[in-house]
């Protein structure tokens, strides 16, 4: 909301590049206000005192908006989206304000927030069949890997998802280490170059795309197969197999597409083969 002084200001300022009341009170357009009108002259006051009703309405306007909004959340349900971002608000060794879905954050400093605010990476999806929501959460490492929170921090956040969730409304919290993918592919290169620096290259670029996908995005082998022939060097690109699975054991190949059980994934294989691209090789 506005202070008085800002209102007056705003009020003041188009009254001094309005022509006509620079002709009827014989100043410049354009000077300023206080050069113009003196503290206590009628028009100041006058100033003044529309600033202060504008600014009490102003506050009364914020009031019912802020009354209208606590009986709209307290009677309509919630979404997908409401249910992901408050998975991200939530605040690890924090209590709720009574009766409250937020936290008291008095106090605390932007770095203190972002510290305690543990769940990094949140999607929400509901299941056809049952009804359920599945929440997917993930935190982040120190290099800005995506990672799984702590059992402490789960535990946490599943009575913090609780107290704030809809009555009737069942979560599925989805916490764990990030889906396994690996696979092999075959590389025809430019002859003329060093085929271990285009090899790094291409290992690099498969873990980077793996590595930024959406939280709980697709994965897509033809997406894959393009970021690889931008690396210099590359002439043709033939992805002969690609998997995924929660771990080792589970994995399974991908027939185009795949989507991560834990929401993420980590790149645990990667076969290239070399192969000198020309005509005559």
């Amino acid at each position: 909301m506005r202070t008085i002084q800002e209102i007056k200001e705003s009020m003041t300022s188009a009254f001094m590049a309005n022509e006509d009341a620079a002709r009827i009170w014989g100043f410049t357009v354009g000077t300023p206000w206080n050069e113009v009108m003196g503290r206590v002259s009628v028009e100041n006051v006058l100033m003044w005192v529309v600033a202060v009703c504008c600014h009490v309405v102003e506050g009364l306007m914020d009031a019912h908006k802020r009354e209208v909004d606590d009986m709209l959340s307290a009677r309509l349900p919630h979404g997908l989206r409401w249910y992901r971002e408050k998975a991200l608000m939530f605040m690890k060794d924090k209590e709720l304000k009574m009766d409250s879905d937020e936290y008291d954050t008095s106090g605390m400093s932007e770095a203190d927030v972002a510290e305690c605010r543990v769940v990094k990476y949140a999607a929400v999806e509901e299941d056809a069949q049952t009804g359920i929501l599945i929440l997917k959460v993930a935190g982040e490492a120190g290099d800005g890997t995506r990672q799984r929170l702590g059992e402490e921090e789960e535990m946490m956040l599943r009575n913090y998802m609780n107290e704030v969730k809809d009555a009737g409304v069942l979560i599925n919290i989805i916490n764990r280490e990030a889906d396994v993918f690996g696979c092999e592919v075959d590389v025809y290169y430019n002859a003329n170059l060093d085929a271990e620096e285009i090899r790094k290259n291409v290992e690099e670029r498969i873990r980077g795309y793996v590595a930024n996908l959406p939280f709980n995005g697709e994965y897509h082998d033809m997406g894959l197969v393009n970021e690889l022939q931008g690396v210099q060097g590359v002439k043709v690109v033939d992805l002969k197999n690609s998997w995924s699975g929660i771990d080792e054991d589970s994995r399974a190949s991908i027939i185009g597409l795949a989507y991560p059980v834990s929401g993420y994934f980590k790149v645990e294989g990667v076969n290239i083969n070399m192969k000198p691209y020309g005509k005559y090789l």
